[in-house]
Formats: structure tokens, C-alpha cells, sequence
């Protein structure tokens, strides 16, 4: 059977996802497949897929990198707010340099970090996902700061909570 078939399965389960995602650490035209049908549309297949690659071992994200620029594309236009978690959950797994800003990116989570019709799972990892391309650069800090302090912590949930706490802290000793 052809493991990809199993993204069409409705009983898609965690095995399923792992499975994938095993056959695609060691596969790269198993890894392209995977990212063209998680990055294609919003459909449930997408999702399924996107969800495998979440399930990548460790080791094993450093084979998305080639593909950051597609990740960054699905995670802005989607619909779907469980792509886009998932998009930047994979994101934020990559290896963030002084030289990896992508503006488009970095506005994009400058806009939904305090937006109340995001979720609050999309807003918590836009927060992690501009402070990796904000920490190099102290004006960049600032703003992220800025925008953090804009968000009234009583409203929001624990995750964004701790979010806030622990991006404050590295804010803190990024300072000195």
C-alpha cells in the first residue's frame, strides 16, 4: 500500500502520521510529496500532511529547510487556521540565523500576534516565530516588545500567557 494513500484515510491517526513522517526522514521525494500536498491547498489531505511533517523526528527538520519559503507562503494564505498553525509550528522547528528574516513573515506575525480573531495557538507561535528572527536585532526586539506589551494577558489564554512570560525573559537577557 502507498503510504501517502493514508492521508486520504478518515481515520488518519497519530500511527498514521508517524508513519509518514518516518518514511519521509529517510525519503526526500517522500518529504517533496508530503510538502506539495500540505502546501497545495486547505483540504483535509493538506492538513494530514502538514500534520505528518509535524511528526518529523528532530534530527530530521533541518530537510525542511530547503522549503521555508514555501512554509512561509502556505502559512500566510491559507484559510484554514489548522494549516497555518501547523505551517508555523514546522517553521519555528527550523533554524532561525542573524541573516534568515523574512519580512513578509515577520509582518505577518506582527499583524496576528494581538489580533483577536486569530487563535490563540496562531498567535502564541507568531510571538515564538518573531522573536527567532527579532533576537538578533535590537531594534527588532523593541518592537516585538512593543507588541507584547500590548497584549492584555488577563484576556487571553494560559498558552499565550506563557508565551509572553517566556519571550519577556529572553527579551530581559537579550538587553544586557
Amino acid at each position: 500500500m502507498d503510504k501517502l494513500s493514508l492521508l486520504q484515510n478518515e481515520s488518519f491517526s497519530v500511527y498514521d502520521a508517524q508513519s509518514l513522517a518516518s518514511a519521509a526522514s529517510c525519503n526526500a521525494e517522500m518529504l517533496d510529496h508530503l510538502l506539495c500536498i500540505a502546501t497545495e491547498d486547505s483540504s483535509k489531505e493538506a492538513q494530514r500532511a502538514a500534520w505528518a511533517l509535524t511528526h518529523l523526528p528532530k534530527e530530521s527538520t533541518v530537510l525542511l529547510e530547503p522549503y521555508r519559503n514555501r512554509l512561509s507562503t502556505s502559512a500566510l494564505n491559507t484559510d484554514s487556521s489548522t494549516l497555518r498553525r501547523l505551517m508555523l509550528t514546522l517553521l519555528i522547528r527550523l533554524p532561525w540565523g542573524i541573516d534568515d528574516i523574512e519580512t513578509h513573515l515577520l509582518d505577518f506575525c506582527f499583524s496576528h500576534i494581538n489580533n483577536p480573531h486569530q487563535p490563540y495557538g496562531v498567535r502564541a507561535l507568531c510571538i515564538k516565530l518573531a522573536w527567532l528572527q527579532c533576537r538578533h536585532y535590537e531594534e527588532l526586539r523593541h518592537e516585538l516588545q512593543q507588541s507584547i506589551l500590548m497584549i492584555n494577558t488577563n484576556d487571553v489564554g494560559p498558552g499565550i500567557q506563557s508565551v509572553v512570560k517566556h519571550i519577556n525573559k529572553a527579551l530581559l537577557v537579550a538587553a544586557r
